[in-house]
């Protein structure tokens, strides 16, 4: 379904562009789409800005753009000619469907519009929130090892043992090609431990101490 949702997303994109025109003119009029959309979308753009970009699009579209930068501090845009914005609409949009379901609705739809002129803006991030969200789920991973730990050979709480080791079995499941989670899960004793006696039906050894 994805590898399908990216192709309708490129074959529709190529239907959209004029591929006649010249490399210069196609990254020329990536930065026209760009920073029209900026202006139509940040709040604290004012006329004067407004009007001087305007027309630096028509003189000279890369000085517009030089000027954008200097204003808004945003340099995540790089001018793309048709080929390469294609490529890089496509790596966005699969990486957006595909974690989806992560991704609060509001910001899902705010990344969708932003990828129509700045793919890689979107591309870039999405890499810093799955950074984020993979820190945070390193934490869980953590402090969930130590409830575990705890409640291993108290039969009083099972019911309360299965449902953690259940989660720590989703986040190693959810990271299992993940190399950086599972270096991290390595380095430390204790989650290197609750995740080899989970996945191995093992006992746990619990005389490790919560920090490595």
């Amino acid at each position: 379904m994805l590898r399908i949702d990216a192709l309708v997303s490129e074959q529709r994109y190529k239907a959209s562009i004029n591929t006649d025109l010249c490399e210069q003119k196609q990254r020329d009029l990536s930065i026209a789409n760009y920073l029209n959309a900026q202006l139509k979308t940040q709040d604290w753009v004012n006329a004067q800005i407004t009007d001087y970009i305007t027309t630096q699009l028509e003189k000279d579209p890369l000085q517009a753009l030089v000027f954008w930068r200097s204003v808004s501090n945003d340099h995540s845009f790089m001018p793309m000619n048709f080929t390469e914005i294609r490529e890089k609409t496509v790596q966005a949009n699969a990486m957006l469907e595909h974690h989806k379901a992560n991704i609060p609705e509001q910001t899902y739809q705010k990344l969708i519009k932003e990828m129509q002129t700045n793919p890689q803006a979107v591309i870039d991030s999405y890499t810093q929130f799955l950074e984020k969200q993979r820190d945070m789920d390193i934490a869980k991973f953590t402090d969930l090892s130590k409830e575990y730990s705890l409640l291993h050979h108290h039969d009083d709480h099972i019911k309360k043992k299965d449902d953690v080791a259940n989660q720590l079995k989703e986040l190693s499941k959810v990271y299992a090609a993940d190399e950086k989670f599972q270096q991290a899960v390595e380095r430390n004793d204790l989650t290197r431990e609750v995740q080899y006696s989970l996945e191995n039906d093992q006992p746990l050894n619990t005389s490790i101490g919560f920090e490595r």
